[in-house]
């Protein structure tokens, strides 16, 4: 119960769409290769938000934090590649 909530606290509730886009690929794909997907935060703003538009950036629908711990995982168990949007 301590656990869950600490999770409750710490992350917000609604994953972003890559985070499901990841988990189909993982059920049909043998390798999966994931470009775009950071941590994001406001004060790496030269980080776009979206690749399709110029939106502003916010934190407070999507738990980044958690879906890069689930990425950061998946790419320890199966084949996911993750690159870095953060470093050129």
């Amino acid at each position: 119960a301590a656990a869950g909530a600490h999770l409750k606290a710490a992350y917000k509730r609604k994953p972003m769409s890559g985070f499901f886009a990841m988990l189909f690929m993982l059920q049909v794909c043998d390798t999966v290769d994931m470009y775009g997907f950071s941590n994001w935060r406001p004060s790496h703003a030269a980080v776009p938000y979206h690749y399709f538009d110029r939106v502003k950036g916010t934190t407070a629908v999507h738990s980044f934090d958690l879906s890069m711990e689930v990425f950061i995982a998946a790419a320890k168990r199966f084949t996911v590649r993750l690159v870095d949007a953060e470093r050129k």
